[in-house]
């Protein structure tokens, strides 16, 4: 009899002691990303040109997502928080006027080096006079 108390004891530590627990992850073990797609528009004056890039990761900025679409050419000064869109497919800003972008149709207060995206997701350009551009929403 007391060979099946020690047992049953063993059991019950074992298992009250196992539960609750959190498993760590086996080392090495590669835990997928969140992936989606990011609609870029580029929009000037009447002319709306659309571009698709699949497969962003949650959490990517948009400086790097800008610097990755093909058939755009993008100028770009600075990276991270000092990073500003110079030009868009040949359009440059200047003196009073400019590339702002709204992302899911909400004007952005942060800059493309600190955005962080969360696709699906649409990023709007447009090339507009900074008189036009809202202080804030």
């Amino acid at each position: 009899m007391s060979v099946r108390l020690v047992l049953l004891s063993v059991f019950v530590i074992a298992f009250v002691g196992g539960c609750g627990k959190k498993v760590a992850p086996t080392q090495g073990a590669v835990v997928p990303a969140m992936t989606g797609t990011v609609t870029i528009e580029v929009v000037n004056g009447d002319e709306t040109k659309e571009f698709l890039v699949n497969d962003v990761a949650d959490g990517t900025s948009l400086e790097d997502v800008m610097r990755g679409v093909k058939d755009l050419p993008i100028e770009m000064k600075g990276s991270g928080i000092t990073a500003f869109v110079q030009s868009i497919d040949g359009v440059a800003t200047n003196q009073t006027e400019g590339w702002t972008y709204r992302v899911d149709g909400k004007h952005a207060s942060v800059g493309i080096g600190s955005l962080e995206l969360h696709p699906p997701t649409t990023i709007t350009w447009r090339f507009v006079s900074w008189d036009d551009v809202p202080v804030s929403e």
